[in-house]
């Protein structure tokens, strides 16, 4: 839309003429808005001088001290490449898997389920799998607990 008078360029000059003696009758006035500046009395910005003069950078001296950011990558169910925070080396993380009350839970539960049938042998599942179980990363050479992880 054309913003002066409110009528859309495409529409023909005859529109054009029916809208603005529309709006005339109406009392509506189309002009544009104050400025920014005449609205809020801001005086007027100077513009910026160019000089040829050399600049000239000089150190920042408060910066703070650089810090070193251990990032470390989640530990998995298998071994894992980590950096230990004990020795300061890079290692493969030494694991061992243990059962945890959600393992005993889950053979009770299969106990429990299979009992009527007589092959509540299936209880042992959870304890001979190592989905079932919680891995438990140490660094192989200082022996320092890393984390720990469980699927289950």
């Amino acid at each position: 839309m054309d913003m002066n008078s409110g009528v859309n360029p495409a529409q023909s000059e005859i529109v054009r003429q029916v809208y603005q003696e529309e709006t005339e009758e109406k009392g509506i006035r189309r002009e544009p808005p104050p400025s920014y500046d005449a609205t809020f009395n801001v005086p007027p910005v100077p513009s910026p001088t160019v000089t040829n003069q050399p600049i000239t950078h000089q150190p920042a001296t408060n910066q703070p001290p650089s810090q070193t950011v251990v990032l470390h990558i989640p530990l998995k169910h298998a071994p894992t490449l980590f950096n230990c925070p004990k020795c300061d080396e890079r290692i493969i993380t030494t694991v061992t898997y243990t059962s945890t009350n959600k393992t005993h839970m889950l053979a009770g539960f299969i106990c429990g389920i299979t009992c009527w049938c007589c092959i509540c042998c299936l209880a042992a599942i959870p304890y001979l799998t190592k989905v079932f179980k919680e891995a438990q990363h140490n660094c192989p050479n200082c022996k320092t607990f890393l984390g720990s992880y469980s699927k289950f």
